[in-house]
């Protein structure tokens, strides 16, 4: 099944809540048959028969098209159970805002983290020589000054008066002044 949105928070029931009673939500996803998006040939979605492209295969169900309701209509929302909804890895789409802002965020951080375990200030990793005969034990030192770095990212953090800024933020806010209106999100991927 394809995507057609990622995860949402959405009311569970349809309707107004009683009185004085909040509505129970839960994570929702809308999901595309996939003969509708292209990946497979299939006789319930006859549209999907008539394409010159090589190589797609050709689904064959036995069952009717209004037995499922992904085969009657093109998409489905889903309700996602609470171990779906944890086990799912939920990627952002190449090319798009949120995929380079999210991704140069998380290298930015990781780059911070090597740069720490370099320092000589803080683990002293720059005056490690490489090669087993020259320090006995490199794999025990290389973790003590991964935990020195982590020590001291944790006492930064606890010593900042203010939180911090999240970078995605403040990158999501310079687009925008950029681009003179917010920029478009993830479009429906059907």
């Amino acid at each position: 099944m394809g995507h057609h949105t990622r995860p949402a928070l959405a009311a569970v029931r349809r309707g107004r809540p009683p009185l004085g009673e909040d509505a129970p939500i839960a994570a929702k996803v809308r999901l595309v048959c996939p003969a509708a998006l292209g990946a497979v040939k299939c006789p319930l979605k006859p549209e999907s028969l008539n394409t010159e492209t090589v190589g797609i295969p050709l689904a064959q169900p036995d069952w009717a098209a209004h037995d499922l309701a992904c085969c009657a209509k093109s998409s489905t929302t889903v309700t996602l159970t609470a171990d779906q909804l944890r086990l799912a890895q939920w990627d952002l789409v190449p090319g798009s805002w949120e995929h380079t802002l999210y991704f140069e965020a998380a290298r930015a951080l990781t780059e911070q983290r090597f740069s720490q375990l370099k320092s000589k200030y803080i683990a002293g990793l720059d005056e490690l020589t490489t090669g087993p005969r020259r320090t006995p034990m490199i794999k025990i030192a290389i973790a003590l000054a991964a935990v020195t770095a982590n020590i001291r990212a944790q006492q930064d953090h606890h010593h900042r008066s203010s939180r911090r800024r999240e970078s995605i933020d403040i990158r999501m806010r310079q687009l925008t002044a950029d681009l003179g209106h917010p920029p478009a999100r993830i479009p429906p991927r059907s």
